[in-house]
C-alpha cells in the first residue's frame, strides 16, 4: 500500500498560486502519493490577522516557504518614446501617498513598525481590500499609488507598467493551517513540509 500525504489547503490559497505564476511551489507538496483536502481554515486564519489570535484559531505547520513584504508602484511613460519616469523610486518618497494593502492582514502594521525602526519620517495614507486582485485593480486605475503585500503575490501583478520597489520588510512565513481540534493533522502536514527541505 502507498504512503499517503494529506495535505489542506484552502481554494483561495490554489487561487493565489495559480494567480501569483507560483503553482509549482504548491505542486512541489502535490508530488505522487499525496490526497488532497480541501477545508475552510484559511477563511478561519484571515480573520484573526495577529498571530497569537490565529494560533488559538488554527493550527500551523512549520513553515515551508519565506518572503518578506513589499511594494509595487506603477511607472509612467514620458510623452511617446519608451523612456518611462518612476514617481515613487523608494519607501522614502511614501510621504502622502495612498498604499493599498489587504483587509485583515498585519501590512500596516508591519509597514508602521518598519519605518518608526528606520526613522524614516513620512505619513502615507492607508486603504484596504479584501483581495488581491481589488488591489492590483486599484493600482491600475491611480486610486492607490502603492500595492502593498508579500513579494511573492506582487510578482504575479507584475507587468511592464510597474515596477517593485527594492525596499523589503516583515519576513513572512507561509505555513499549512489546519483545524485546531485536529492536531493529528497538523503533525502529517508537518511531515510534509519536512520532506519538502
Amino acid at each position: 500500500m502507498a504512503n499517503y500525504k494529506i495535505v489542506l489547503v484552502d481554494t483561495d490559497v490554489i487561487s493565489h498560486f495559480i494567480a501569483t505564476g507560483n503553482i509549482s511551489r504548491l505542486a512541489k507538496i502535490f508530488e505522487p502519493n499525496i490526497l488532497f483536502v480541501l477545508d475552510m481554515v484559511y477563511e478561519e486564519a484571515c480573520r484573526h490577522p495577529w498571530d497569537n489570535e490565529r494560533k488559538e484559531k488554527v493550527n500551523f505547520s512549520k513553515s515551508y516557504y519565506s518572503s518578506s513584504v513589499g511594494l509595487m508602484v506603477n511607472i509612467t511613460k514620458i510623452g511617446e518614446n519608451t523612456l518611462k519616469e518612476e514617481r515613487i523610486r523608494s519607501i522614502i518618497d511614501l510621504d502622502n501617498k495612498i498604499i493599498g494593502v489587504m483587509s485583515n492582514s498585519t501590512t500596516r502594521r508591519d509597514f508602521l513598525d518598519y519605518i518608526q525602526k528606520h526613522n524614516i519620517n513620512i505619513s502615507p495614507r492607508f486603504v484596504t481590500y479584501k483581495s488581491y486582485e481589488q488591489l492590483a485593480k486599484a493600482l491600475d486605475n491611480g486610486d492607490i499609488d502603492v500595492f502593498c503585500v508579500d513579494v511573492t503575490i506582487l510578482t504575479g501583478y507584475l507587468d511592464e507598467n510597474k515596477k517593485i520597489l527594492d525596499d523589503r520588510f516583515a519576513t513572512q512565513h507561509y505555513g499549512i493551517a489546519s483545524p485546531k481540534d485536529k492536531e493529528g493533522l497538523n503533525e502529517i502536514a508537518n511531515i510534509v513540509v519536512s520532506e519538502m527541505d
